[in-house]
């Protein structure tokens, strides 16, 4: 595992954050270690080894891996999982050092819709193009 890293302290909770790669065993070692997760979703998974198997994973868009106090992955469990799978290296932002009891705020209040993606690669009236697609997709 290679890190970039950065450490710090706030309001009395170490954290350290940066840039690492993580590869199957780095992984498995991760995954070992307990932490608060989501329900495993299997298909999920596969979409995400797929891609990197085929090096078509986008790594480094921003959303970090986020390892809890004990080194337990809290969040990126389906990455680590896809990584498993696919055998292959992959470069992520990390947190590390957030307690179990603030995973539950992490992507609570929106999702990214379609209309939200179509919008950040530019389309025009993404939210009525996004409602049109789903019309003809169903």
């Amino acid at each position: 595992m290679k890190k970039i890293k950065f450490q710090f302290v706030y309001d009395g909770q170490n954290y350290e954050m940066g840039v690492m790669t993580i590869n199957k065993s780095e992984s498995e070692l991760l995954m070992s270690k307990p932490a608060t997760q989501r329900n495993i979703k299997k298909d999920t998974v596969q979409k995400y080894a797929n891609l990197m198997r085929q090096n078509r994973w986008v790594p480094l868009t921003g959303q970090p891996i986020i390892i809890n106090e004990e080194g337990g992955v809290s969040n990126g469990q389906h990455t680590n999982l896809a990584i498993q799978i696919s055998d292959t290296e992959q470069a992520f932002f990390y947190v590390e050092g957030v307690p179990d009891w603030k995973i539950k705020f992490i992507d609570d209040i929106a999702k990214r819709t379609l209309g939200d993606k179509l919008s950040i690669d530019n389309y025009k009236d993404a939210r009525t193009l996004a409602a049109l697609l789903k019309l003809l997709w169903v």
